[in-house]
């Protein structure tokens, strides 16, 4: 079908008048559009700018891990993550410091694989990076990771688990690693006393960002002692050299029957380096009652049992 002769004769006129026009600006865009495409095939793709530096301090990166020191964590941690990966479990116990076997999992290697399984559920890769470094301790955070050059991403997410790794030096002039946080153990044997009440701190389990204490009360009346119910402030508190860090455990009832010895495990948030060393145990409030009526008693009916007490005061327990 033919158009008619006037619409002809109207885009005859306008290629006539606007054809160079035309046809330049497609002679600029095809341009444009070649060069657009060689730019974005060829283009080199600039290489990421990383910090990662395994050998520096994340909290102090003026300081590094000696090379000696260095060189002993790659290859243990990479001795340990491969026996973990096969399920050699026993081989990456055998690696463990004394005290992280005996504390951390009751030298119990059915423990530690549990524990294994929850950081590498399927063998993993891994990045190991100096994290701090204080007295004999050398700590390092260790992340896991999946192989993505062999699974690749295709519908799946990024995913990973992390945990401090800590290098001791051992009595045969060589190190030894404590995995899960784990940083060491520290007997104490304090003892505190008076016609009440005697407690006793036993140690101290120190992990990265804790501290737990075994702490053995004993009423030495035939009266109840209360030493903590969660109804006055401070009752129990660790002693930094300018401050006080409640119990992370804050619901733990301490409350002694007549003649009665009990043993509690007090965890305080303290991280391992961070330059403050702990003081004392506070037992703030310490009531020495006739009766008690239990912790779900009603506000007036407890304070009217230590307005009533035999005896109210506080003991502070050395732990260093």
């Amino acid at each position: 079908m033919q158009l008619p002769i006037e619409m002809r004769l109207k885009i005859r006129h306008w290629f006539k008048k606007y054809g160079k026009i035309v046809f330049f600006v497609f002679v600029v865009w095809s341009i444009i559009f070649i060069v657009n495409k060689f730019l974005g095939e060829y283009a080199i793709e600039p290489a990421p700018n990383t910090t990662y530096t395994p050998t520096v301090s994340v909290l102090d990166q003026s300081e590094t891990a000696p090379s000696k020191v260095q060189i002993a964590a790659e290859t243990m941690v990479e001795e340990y993550v491969d026996a973990c990966n096969q399920g050699k479990y026993q081989k990456a116990f055998a690696m463990l410091s004394e005290d992280c076997k005996k504390y951390e999992f009751e030298d119990d290697v059915e423990n530690f694989a549990r524990h294994v399984l929850e950081k590498l559920p399927t063998p993993k890769k891994y990045s190991i990076q100096n994290y701090s470094n204080y007295d004999k301790y050398y700590i390092y955070e260790v992340k896991y990771f999946d192989d993505f050059l062999a699974t690749g991403l295709t519908n799946s997410e990024y995913t990973y688990t992390t945990e401090k790794i800590v290098l001791t030096k051992n009595s045969k002039s060589g190190y030894d690693i404590a995995v899960g946080n784990f940083i060491g153990y520290e007997d104490i044997n304090n003892i505190s006393e008076n016609e009440y009440l005697k407690i006793d701190i036993k140690n101290k389990l120190v992990r990265y960002s804790t501290e737990t204490y075994e702490v053995v009360f004993t009423n030495r009346t035939e009266d109840i002692i209360v030493v903590a119910d969660n109804f006055q402030e401070s009752e129990v508190a660790l002693t930094l050299s300018n401050e006080y860090r409640g119990m992370e455990n804050s619901n733990t009832t301490i409350v002694l029957e007549p003649g009665e010895s009990k043993t509690f495990w007090l965890g305080f948030m303290k991280f391992a380096d961070d330059g403050d060393k702990s003081q004392s145990i506070l037992f703030g409030n310490i009531r020495v009652l006739e009766e008690y009526a239990g912790t779900e008693s009603k506000k007036e009916d407890k304070q009217a049992e230590i307005d009533k007490a035999v005896a109210k005061f506080s003991m502070n327990i050395p732990v260093k």
